[in-house]
């Protein structure tokens, strides 16, 4: 399995919620850092919204929407 990756969502608005291939539906609080496996970070890369965070500071998971 890979590892995980750390992103941050920085958009202009509050929060997200995004539809990641592995990771199904997550909501993304602004600044807040949350991780993410290896696919769907290649995903996350390449989004002007998304950056990637370093792994030392404090993570938090990515709240699961419930349908």
């Amino acid at each position: 399995m890979s590892k995980g990756k750390n992103f941050q969502y920085i958009g202009p608005i509050d929060s997200v919620q995004i539809h990641l291939p592995n990771c199904g539906t997550i909501t993304c609080d602004n600044g807040v850092t949350f991780e993410v496996c290896a696919n769907d970070a290649k995903v996350l890369a390449g989004n002007p919204d998304f950056k990637a965070a370093s792994a030392s500071k404090s993570s938090t998971d990515p709240k699961e929407v419930k349908e």
